[in-house]
């Protein structure tokens, strides 16, 4: 005879704790588009706190190097680099768009005290970390943005009178040019006769600034000035073919001249000319020369104070070109 079992003898019952207690409620989420916000104020930051966070340190860095690059190429010789720095800026452009088509999505929700902490670090991200990481590393290294404040380079580079005197009777732009410098290109090769170069100076009362000025005596030369030419040891400049033009005073230029032609009253720094340069000197003047503080006044400059070379201007985008 077979004998029964109750199979329901030894089962839990309802009364059971670990059958009864309820499970935790998930918690709460912003609704997609906060996603989206949060995207346009820090790259990949949607992401990150939608539990993706390896997806959104990847659209972070791709729109920050696409960008980077882009920036780089501004500042590199030729009409070609100026092409891929336009692709490599809409490519940036377009990574950082499907970002934000991607940032769609729900996001733990902060509160208020979370949202503050999070402007908070992106302000911090964007003012401090970014700029320490990336626009330093570019500045030091790779290139850089200068504006022309005055016109001691006009008509080559456009600046605005320095004072409100002479503003009265200027009719150039409102806004002062900005110019892309390469940093990189004096590290494989030295200043060329004609190069626009930036360099490290004091103002006339000893502040540290930077000019940008023409390239005009190389090291070992003899530089003198005959009203509208430089002389490199005796000989008139007429090349590169700038120097020329400057000479006849083509396109706007005035030609090159001395100190006592210039009608600024006596001036406590004047370098007797002729000057012969040194092994590491270089011989330096404005293209608007009656309106220019340069080795005139300051005397040359040397090579390890010189930080790039002025490429192109790229605002206002009306004078978008490459320099000369």
């Amino acid at each position: 005879m077979k004998t029964s079992v109750n199979v329901m003898e030894n089962q839990p019952t309802i009364d059971n704790p670990a059958i009864a207690a309820p499970l935790p409620e998930r918690k709460s989420m912003n609704p997609p588009w906060v996603g989206v916000l949060m995207g346009f104020m820090l790259p990949g930051a949607a992401h990150c706190f939608a539990g993706r966070t390896l997806a959104g340190i990847l659209w972070f860095f791709s729109w920050v190097i696409f960008s980077a690059i882009a920036c780089m190429l501004l500042a590199t010789p030729g009409e070609t680099a100026v092409w891929f720095a336009l692709l490599f800026g809409c490519m940036a452009v377009m990574i950082f768009l499907a970002m934000l088509v991607s940032s769609y999505r729900p996001t733990r929700r902060l509160g208020i005290v979370g949202w503050i902490l999070f402007v908070v670090f992106v302000y911090c991200f964007s003012a401090f970390i970014i700029p320490l990481l990336l626009q330093q590393t570019l500045k030091r290294f790779c290139a850089e943005i200068f504006v022309i404040p005055m016109m001691s380079m006009s008509p080559t580079l456009i600046g605005s009178p320095p004072d409100a005197d002479q503003l009265k009777d200027y009719d150039g732009p409102a806004v002062n040019d900005r110019i892309a410098v390469n940093k990189m290109i004096y590290r494989w090769s030295d200043p060329q006769r004609g190069d626009l170069v930036v360099y490290r100076a004091t103002t006339m009362d000893g502040k540290p600034t930077h000019y940008v000025k023409r390239v005009v005596g190389l090291p070992g030369e003899r530089i003198d000035i005959d009203p509208p030419y430089a002389l490199i040891d005796g000989k008139r400049l007429t090349t590169p073919s700038i120097f020329e033009t400057m000479a006849e005073k083509k396109n706007g230029f005035s030609g090159y001249c001395r100190l006592e032609d210039m009608g600024i009253g006596k001036i406590e720094i004047d370098i007797p000319l002729p000057l012969k340069l040194g092994p590491d000197e270089y011989f330096v003047m404005g293209d608007n020369s009656p309106r220019s503080i340069d080795s005139r006044m300051k005397g040359p400059v040397k090579r390890n104070d010189i930080v790039g070379k002025a490429i192109r201007i790229y605002y206002p985008f009306s004078r978008f070109k490459e320099l000369e």
